[in-house]
């Protein structure tokens, strides 16, 4: 909750000085459109959803841009993603940020011991398989299949891991700073995704060394894909990976 109030914080000239002009909440991500043109996506989380959402749908255009990203405080689900949303939304490219994938920008050893936090494509986890030599994928329980861990194993595991590896999902669901807490021995903490917040200071201060998200390159595209329920492959088209180490 620390972090994501100091993005606020952060951001919130800039966000009180801009206006809501497009949401849309589908699965797997929500997108939040400002002022026409600047875009921000996170990814859709459904748990502890309420009879009563804020804003009311169909009641969110031309709403205060602040007054949305302060939902990413929100105790509930799809409100925390609007709010991550919104805040991404309001975030411009820092300097020093690079095209390219975060396993480009490690090194990893047969020593490495590595933990996965929520959903990462299967040819990154591969590459991680060939060369840690441990590596550890903690998920939802309703998500949990063979081979993975449930994400309240992180207390047990991330004590261990050399590399942390936390998808953008921890951001709405609240789990990301307790996980960098227990990952404090870790030589690399990495934050990957596009519901990631591009800001350096508030990550890098807790550790986070490498820091990776997004940036739309067609921003009314990539929102056309968000209300269609298009996943990170469908938005490929229309956006660039961005990426900046914080520390070497």
């Amino acid at each position: 909750m620390r972090l994501l109030s100091e993005v606020i914080r952060l951001l919130e000239d800039r966000l009180a000085e801009s206006t809501v002009s497009e949401l849309a909440v589908s699965v797997p991500y929500t997108g939040v459109m400002l002022d026409g043109s600047s875009l921000g996506v996170c990814y859709t989380v459904t748990e502890g959803r309420d009879k009563n959402r804020s804003p009311p749908p169909g009641e969110a255009k031309g709403s205060s841009a602040l007054e949305l990203a302060k939902l990413a405080l929100a105790p509930t689900g799809i409100e925390s993603s609007i709010g991550v949303a919104t805040l991404n939304a309001g975030v411009e490219l820092p300097e020093g940020a690079v095209e390219g994938d975060p396993l480009d920008f490690l090194t990893l050893s047969p020593e490495d011991r590595v933990c996965v936090l929520g959903s990462f494509p299967d040819r990154y986890l591969e590459v991680i398989r060939e060369s840690a030599g441990e590596l550890w994928i903690l998920e939802r329980p309703q998500k949990l299949g063979h081979g993975l861990l449930p994400d309240w194993a992180v207390e047990v595991i991330l004590p261990q891991c050399t590399i942390l590896i936390a998808t953008g999902s921890t951001i709405p669901n609240k789990t990301l700073e307790r996980s960098l807490e227990l990952a404090s021995d870790a030589r690399e903490r990495v934050v990957v995704g596009a519901s990631v917040p591009l800001l350096p200071e508030p990550f890098a201060k807790r550790g986070v060394t490498i820091l990776a998200g997004v940036q739309f390159t067609d921003p009314t595209s990539a929102f056309r894909v968000v209300m269609e329920g298009g996943g990170t492959a469908d938005l490929r088209p229309y956006s660039r990976k961005r990426l900046i180490r914080l520390r070497a």
